[in-house]
């Protein structure tokens, strides 16, 4: 098992690193910008001014710089989960210097750094405690794919609510904070350590990035911080067979829940595909209701990290019983469906918010 005393060294110097690496990028922005600052046309965009689009770059170098002086163990899970999130970092900073990256192909890119991930490793989702499909997750030629289908799938899913200054980068970091405490009680503190480190690293490029975002976690950033998260999510359970899956799927409830909807409401209500952006998200909608509240005051240009300071708070408040409650299914299930419940009413509640007379809507 891994003290903690011996993180910490580590984590400071991955926060360290990221930090006045996230400062470098924004000091050099006239060098690089013509081809790193972001447009501030498209559905989902909401800045107010051109910033770089490559803080993953100061995230990356955080953790390697982290990883370099991390325990043994650490080290060695740190650098194969770094290796085989190359191509998902790689196609996301392909899309964020050059915006004409397909969305087809950063799908198949990510799912080559979970499959790499679960074959490299040999930490696959081997159970979900439903029956019959338990029973096929026992094959390793069916349980590989849809490791690297649930990990593709959850580093889009944290690029989806990478659109306000912090709300993905705090909000995994929450996330990892939950993963972690789940690790503890499991007695895995070895795994508990190296979300440290990757939080660590993240709370770097945070402090620079909220609450104005003069710099941007992009693509290549959201795809890698998803994927280390999903990493981490894979391995716990595959490590402690006491944790089951449903309490790792509430952990992640928010990005999952936001994608998972995102897509049915694209697809069957609209008819346009499911990777088509929109502005229809809620942390869209959350804006949206703030700016009008606040229109005609000096605040208005803190709607934007207002979004992300909001939903941390949402999202800590229900990770805190996630991090202290039983870690079986027969809880997490009926949780998850509270998660799902509320996630409807505050979504069509904003959108109900946002139909009426301005006034109103601001009350």
């Amino acid at each position: 098992m891994i003290v903690f005393d011996q993180v910490g060294f580590p984590a400071l110097l991955g926060a360290g690193v990221s930090l006045a690496a996230s400062v470098l990028i924004v000091a050099t922005r006239r060098w690089h910008g013509g081809l790193s600052l972001d447009s501030l046309s498209g559905p989902q965009k909401v800045q107010r001014q051109v910033v770089p689009r490559i803080g993953g770059v100061a995230v990356c170098a955080g953790l390697c710089a982290g990883a370099v002086a991390a325990p043994p163990a650490i080290r060695e899970t740190l650098a194969t989960m770094a290796v085989c999130g190359i191509p998902a970092f790689a196609i996301g900073l392909a899309e964020d210097l050059t915006k004409k990256v397909s969305a087809r192909l950063r799908l198949f890119a990510t799912l080559l750094s979970g499959a790499a991930f679960s074959v490299v490793t040999g930490y696959t989702v081997s159970s979900v405690e439903i029956g019959f499909a338990d029973y096929a997750l026992a094959l390793p030629w069916m349980a590989i794919p849809f490791t690297a289908f649930a990990i593709a799938g959850i580093a889009h899913s944290v690029n989806i609510i990478d659109g306000f200054n912090g709300l993905s980068a705090g909000g995994v970091i929450i996330m990892l904070a939950a993963l972690g405490a789940i690790c503890l009680r499991a007695g895995d503190a070895e795994l508990a350590a190296l979300a440290v480190i990757i939080g660590a690293a993240l709370a770097g490029f945070l402090l620079v990035n909220f609450p104005l975002g003069p710099v941007i976690m992009g693509d290549g950033g959201a795809y890698f911080v998803g994927f280390l998260l999903a990493a981490v999510s894979v391995m716990l359970p595959a490590r402690n067979p006491g944790v089951s899956p449903w309490i790792i799927l509430l952990v992640l409830a928010y990005p999952v829940l936001e994608t998972v909807y995102s897509i049915g409401r694209r697809t069957v209500r609209k008819g346009d595909g499911p990777a088509r952006a929109d502005k229809a998200h809620l942390h869209h909608l959350i804006y949206r209701c703030l700016r009008r509240a606040m229109s005609g005051t000096g605040a208005v240009r803190y709607a934007n990290p207002a979004v992300g300071a909001l939903l941390w708070v949402a999202m800590a408040a229900g990770l805190v019983f996630v991090s202290v409650a039983p870690h079986t299914a027969a809880w997490a299930g009926p949780a998850l469906g509270v998660h799902a419940a509320l996630y409807l009413i505050c979504y069509h509640a904003a959108t109900r918010s946002l139909r009426r007379s301005p006034r109103r809507a601001a009350r």
